[in-house]
């Protein structure tokens, strides 16, 4: 085998399942449109398809060319020939069971389950108010509009799925849950209506926070510090998540908050986590020294995420992180156990850790 073949097949090991992703969704009441890429198991774009609800889309083009994938996964040849657009005709009346649409990345050779994340659009006629685009994108970059209520929508639809798989439970069975980042909202925005768990969001961004305050008022926000400790009681909360946080903290950061976490977490409590794992890394255009050095490590952190400059007291506060999984388990034990490291889980991109505060 060729050195170009080795690094090539080093570089997939890293990546862990072809990932896709859905860019675009729009549903004009009688299209269900939407546009992403994905890549194919050894190149064989015809073992493919993409459902909705389930059911094969009517109308698939793929493969189809982009010079993105091509430079975002050099190792990848058949990426050059990954992007996608499908279609179907179904109306608002059934497009949105559950109170949203499943979008699905599917094998048309294997019957199982797949292991591509699955995505799920909400019924934008509903729902919580939509924050602004300014909002929007300090939360998710460039992910607004439709991309927000996607995003958000397939996070709290797979953490729910998550705490069915491992625990057997749903989000009704916490009784308190801390939004650790709320940001303005787009997670803690689905959870109006429900009487459990009780929602509490926090998040550094005191703009964002003042948003949250005025537009969701079914839950409790405040904003915290850069530093811990929090305001917050002790024992508060029996489900705590967080979405992209530790992602951007560097070591004794992510230390201080894990403490904070413990502080906050009743006996038995239940914390959903994410990080920048393998998946991550390698989207990142990580050279394959920088991944060899950063699993021997176990954690590479680079300074200067831009996002919230100029809205939270020290600008250089955050930055981006990669962790390994052999370091979450070597670390955060200390605090939690880790029952499991689920990778890409969130939009094949961010890593889930899924853990419990000893009783």
């Amino acid at each position: 085998m060729r050195q170009e073949e080795r690094e090539q097949e080093e570089f997939s090991r890293y990546l862990g399942p072809d990932p896709w992703c859905v860019d675009r969704v729009r549903h004009d009441g009688e299209v269900f449109t939407v546009t992403g890429w994905a890549l194919a198991p050894g190149g064989r774009h015809e073992e493919v398809t993409f459902r909705l609800n389930g059911r094969e889309f009517e109308r698939i083009e793929y493969p189809m060319p982009s010079a993105y994938l091509a430079q975002a996964f050099t190792f990848r040849e058949d990426a050059k020939l990954s992007a996608f657009t499908c279609s179907s005709r179904v109306t608002r009346a059934t497009a949105y069971p559950n109170g949203h649409a499943e979008l699905t990345c599917a094998s048309t050779t294997s019957p199982g389950p797949s292991q591509r994340c699955a995505f799920y659009y909400p019924d934008d006629r509903v729902g919580s108010p939509l924050p602004d685009v300014e909002r929007q994108r300090r939360v998710a970059g460039g992910g607004i509009g439709e991309a927000f209520l996607l995003v958000g929508c397939s996070i709290f639809v797979g953490l729910e799925k998550v705490l069915g798989s491992i625990y057997g439970m749903r989000y009704d069975d916490f009784s308190a849950m801390l939004d650790w980042g709320c940001g303005c909202g787009r997670l803690t925005r689905y959870f109006v209506g429900r009487v459990r768990p009780t929602i509490t969001g926090v998040d550094i961004d005191r703009d964002n926070v003042d948003w949250c305050v005025a537009n969701l008022p079914f839950g409790t926000f405040a904003t915290v510090p850069l530093h811990p400790p929090t305001r917050l009681p002790d024992g508060a909360f029996d489900l705590l998540v967080g979405i992209s946080v530790f992602t951007h903290l560097q070591e004794m950061d992510q230390t201080a908050w894990l403490a904070e976490l413990s502080r906050l977490a009743r006996p038995g409590a239940v914390l959903l986590m994410t990080t920048h794992g393998t998946a991550a890394a390698v989207r990142s255009g990580m050279s394959l020294t920088q991944l060899r050095d950063w699993t021997r490590l176990g954690m590479v952190y680079y300074p200067g995420d831009s996002n919230l400059q100029g809205y939270i007291a020290d600008d250089g506060y955050y930055g981006t992180s990669y962790v390994t999984p052999e370091f979450i388990r070597q670390r955060w034990t200390r605090y939690f156990a880790v029952d499991a490291i689920l990778p890409g889980y969130v939009n094949h991109h961010h890593d889930l850790v899924v853990m419990r505060k000893s009783r």
